[in-house]
């Protein structure tokens, strides 16, 4: 809980997050994300008129006191590929500014910094350009200034059976089949290590103090048991964005956070795309033709 705090004879005396005006009204219920901290006293106005001394700017003056509010410092977690299968995959908002998305989605916080986690994807006979068109895409997130991106993860294939499509059953004709269908073997890829770079740089960054609150943007109830201890042994702030479908949340991570996000709005996905053409030290890139 956000409280005010004066120093009058001595004692400090805490004020609830309902603040009352100077002409008895409520101001404002002050947001989450910002802390007040005593600056100095200022004159009481005469007959309730003009102040003595105006407030600093982004400050308030209240009954005499004045404050400053000062935004809490956010470190945001994006879990890649959960975010890009949640939230981007088969529509035209893949080129996206995960920067602008996150000041879309929490104006009032000061976003400090952002981790992007990701793994380096491997091309296929039916894609081969995939890998290509990621470097482009982390050339153009390495121009945003308050990003960095951990992609120390990779992706282990394994063979599994699942069955044919469309089903296929030996014999073919006889009918209703008597027999499973008939099976056939897939190459499947499963991600390794993003949840666990996400879960040490949060409880590390945690540890030492560099964030008031923290944001996770996945799905992956793995990562219950880290945020909960955010929450619950260093006693700050922590919420948690669902990159997918408002129906498909994690029960665990609704349960260890302070608050969450069921969904991402689509608008706010398509407000936050690069421009066509970027530059960088490197020189000038474009958006992959295909996106």
């Amino acid at each position: 809980m956000v409280t005010l705090s004066s120093y009058t004879s001595g004692l400090c005396h805490c004020y609830p997050t309902t603040i009352f005006g100077r002409k008895g009204g409520i101001v404002s219920e002050l947001d989450v994300s910002a802390q007040l901290w005593y600056l100095d006293s200022c004159y009481p106005p005469s007959r309730f008129g003009a102040w003595e001394r105006r407030p600093p700017k982004g400050g308030l003056c209240i009954y005499g006191l004045r404050f400053s509010i000062i935004p809490m410092s956010t470190y945001i977690y994006i879990d890649g590929f959960n975010f890009y299968n949640g939230a981007v995959k088969r529509t035209a908002f893949k080129w996206l500014n995960l920067s602008a998305v996150c000041h879309k989605l929490f104006p009032s916080h000061q976003i400090t910094l952002i981790r992007y986690f990701t793994a380096r994807v491997m091309g296929f006979r039916h894609d081969p350009s995939a890998p290509l068109r990621q470097d482009i895409y982390l050339r153009a997130l390495r121009t945003l200034p308050d990003l960095v991106i951990h992609d120390g993860g990779w992706f282990a294939s394994h063979a599994t059976l699942l069955p044919q499509y469309p089903l296929a059953y030996i014999p073919e004709n006889q009918q209703p089949p008597t027999r499973p269908p008939q099976l056939v073997q897939v190459m499947r890829l499963e991600e390794k290590r993003t949840d666990v770079d996400i879960a040490t740089h949060l409880l590390m960054d945690g540890f030492s103090g560099r964030f008031d609150e923290a944001i996770v943007m996945s799905n992956d109830g793995d990562l219950a048991l880290p945020v909960k201890m955010v929450r619950d042994e260093f006693h700050k702030r922590i919420g948690v964005v669902n990159p997918h479908n408002s129906t498909r949340i994690s029960g665990g991570l609704i349960n260890a956070s302070t608050y969450h996000m069921r969904s991402i709005n689509k608008k706010i996905l398509a407000e936050s795309q690069f421009p066509p053409e970027l530059s960088d030290a490197k020189g000038t890139f474009r958006k992959p033709s295909s996106w």
